[in-house]
């Protein structure tokens, strides 16, 4: 067997069908600035006065934050746990869990006045009537109701127990809170507080709720037999259960959009999508982890959220893609628990255990000058032989192609369309397996592919030819250590730059023109005077099957070789067996080009012979070209 031959037996290469009809919404762009210190379980933004409020309850500080800086710090009492706002007032609340105090502070003074109301817990706030409402976790069945004009309270005996959670309608004046204990919501209308509150009961344990004012609607998230949300009527207190099958325990957390009328459920692996007007499920995004603090910002429709304490998450409104907006490992990767939106500049302020982070959700920002593009597999080289990845980089967004094996050891690929960079320091996006018309067809239908969602992944490069890749595909969990493959000399890939005398062919290419037969693809690892070809297209049984080659250069801009189907063992086994794989000749290849961004694929597989004219895929701009 020649060294080509040889060569093409061991490596495994990229794949790439650019499937434009599947590529996921756009990302969540963001540019991250971490701020040290004034981290806490809670954080506000007034909308009027432009500045965020964030509670750090363990340095009893409300840090005040405008824009992107830190620009004081205010003392309040001990164990500062909640804060809200009035801006029609300018005055900021502090409920401090450790001495039972609310703090108020002037906005334009910071000056602190201290009210000893003798418990603390999550605040509203009624700008219409400037009261404050604070729920006394300590004290069973009580809100105080504090004047906004004299710091004057009283308290309201709701007759329920446990109470946990409060949220206010300010179009109707009324309160909801959440009781464990006697297992309802207690309704408290603020315009009459002494008349006996309304019980509404909840089946199961009862979590979060969101209030819909624009629809005088609630929503309280439960895990009663049949149902996880129960809608509430506010007008005549009437229920409607909203089962969302498959899902156990009580949601994480809930928001809703008041703009698009949906209603977001976070679980432990997935948000469910609900449509307000019919109280049918929608959608469920899968997002592989706990989806905690939903916040809906209804001017771009999309909702964000937190993903265990490390990940910021963004879901788009009409399509509901999503994108990691910011990870554990990035620069500002600080326990999250809290977040707010400045929804005039898409600012969003993220508050944790040990700092904040302001992420500018609209403005994005470039990540290193490297480019990526190329064939990778296991670190170290050659340890994992049999199995690889490969990657086309065009300005800030990754296409990726994962080149394994199936069940039962059959060639098979993924494709991870559009990894998008993200303030964390990496690619992240979709991960989607492919059915499609088999490549022994005369002519290729692009209407027969058929994408299906199968996971989400992560990379992070860390150098020109080091990277980590997660993923979590058919929900497992898959992580392994990059490295670039090397057989020849490398080129040197830059973005935005122009095609040299003698190009370099390392790229994703596709059936010209452009998007005529959309679905399957061929990439190109051009090194020295060897060009390693992987065709990912179809099998006779409609499922994906990649054949791959080194095509050695026989001609001026022409190169030749053999085609090889190989088996292994599945992806899902850990460690990799290299020794299972095994590489048969199928037939052969022949690239001929007559530009730098247009040639011809020429070959012959298991008796079926064909001709493509073949173009570069471009992505995303600039385009990359090597050298």
């Amino acid at each position: 067997m020649s060294g080509g031959d040889d060569l093409a037996m061991r490596l495994v290469v990229w794949l790439a069908p650019l499937l434009l009809a599947f590529f996921a919404a756009e990302a969540l762009a963001q540019a991250a600035v971490a701020i040290p210190g004034g981290g806490g379980p809670s954080i506000v933004f007034d909308p009027v006065h432009r500045r965020a409020y964030v509670a750090d309850d363990s340095d009893g500080i409300i840090s005040v934050v405008e824009g992107r800086d830190r620009i004081t710090t205010v003392r309040v009492g001990r164990g500062p746990k909640w804060v809200a706002v009035n801006p029609a007032t300018n005055r900021i609340y502090a409920s401090n869990s450790g001495d039972g105090t609310l703090s108020v502070i002037d906005g334009a003074t910071l000056a602190v006045t201290s009210l000893a109301i003798g418990g603390a817990g999550p605040l509203a706030v009624n700008v219409a009537t400037n009261t404050v409402a604070v729920l006394r976790l300590g004290t069973p069945s009580e809100v105080t109701l504090v004047s906004g004009e004299t710091n004057q309270w009283l308290t309201v005996n709701t007759g329920g127990t446990q109470p946990a959670l409060m949220a206010l309608n300010p179009a109707t004046g009324k309160l909801y809170v959440t009781n464990g204990g006697t297992h309802d919501v207690r309704v408290v209308d603020l315009s009459n507080p002494w008349a006996p509150a309304a019980s509404i009961p909840i089946p199961g344990r009862i979590g979060p709720l969101a209030v819909d004012s624009r629809r005088n609607r609630v929503y309280v998230a439960s895990d009663g037999t049949g149902t996880s949300i129960t809608a509430i009527d506010g007008a005549t207190n009437a229920t409607q259960a909203i089962a969302l099958p498959g899902h156990g325990g009580v949601p994480l957390s809930i928001a809703v959009n008041e703009g698009t009328n949906r209603v977001y459920a976070g679980f432990m692996n997935d948000a469910a999508v609900i449509d307000g007007a019919t109280g049918g499920v929608l959608s469920y995004v899968v997002t592989y982890n706990g989806l905690y603090s939903l916040t809906a910002d209804p001017t771009n429709g999309r909702v964000y959220g937190l993903q265990g304490t490390g990940a910021l998450t963004a879901i788009d409104g009409t399509g509901y893609a999503w994108s990691t907006g910011l990870s554990r490992g990035g620069a500002a990767a600080i326990g999250f628990q809290s977040i707010a939106v400045d929804t005039s500049s898409q600012l969003l302020y993220v508050a944790g255990f040990d700092g904040m982070s302001v992420i500018d959700a609209v403005h994005g920002y470039a990540p290193a000058p490297v480019s990526y593009q190329g064939m990778w597999w296991a670190f170290p080289a050659n340890s994992e032989s049999g199995w690889g990845i490969d990657f086309a980089h065009q300005g800030n967004v990754v296409f990726g192609a994962f080149f394994t094996y199936g069940a039962s050891g059959e060639a098979q690929w993924f494709v991870l369309p559009r990894l998008d960079w993200n303030a964390g320091g990496e690619f992240a996006g979709g991960a989607y397996r492919v059915t499609g018309p088999s490549y022994t067809n005369a002519a290729f239908d692009p209407s027969k592919v058929a994408p299906s969602a199968m996971g989400f992944a992560w990379v992070r490069f860390v150098g020109t030819s080091d990277a980590f890749l997660t993923a979590v595909l058919d929900g497992r969990r898959f992580s392994r250590h990059l490295t670039r493959q090397v057989f020849g000399p490398l080129p040197t890939c830059v973005s935005g730059a122009s095609p040299a005398a003698q190009p370099n062919y390392t790229d994703i290419w596709w059936n010209s023109p452009a998007g005529s037969e959309a679905g399957w693809g061929l990439f190109v690892t051009h090194q020295g005077d060897n060009a390693f070809a992987v065709w990912f297209t179809y099998d006779t049984d409609g499922h994906a099957v990649w054949f791959a080659g080194n095509a050695v250069k026989s001609g001026d801009h022409v190169f030749s070789g053999t085609f090889y189907r190989t088996t292994g063992a599945p992806y899902t086994v850990d460690p990799w067996p290299s020794g299972n794989t095994v590489a048969n000749p199928v037939g052969s290849l022949t690239l001929a080009f007559s530009d730098a961004n247009n040639g011809s694929f020429t070959y012959e597989v298991s008796g079926t012979r064909g001709f493509k004219a073949i173009a570069r895929e471009a992505f995303s701009t600039p385009a990359t070209a090597c050298r």
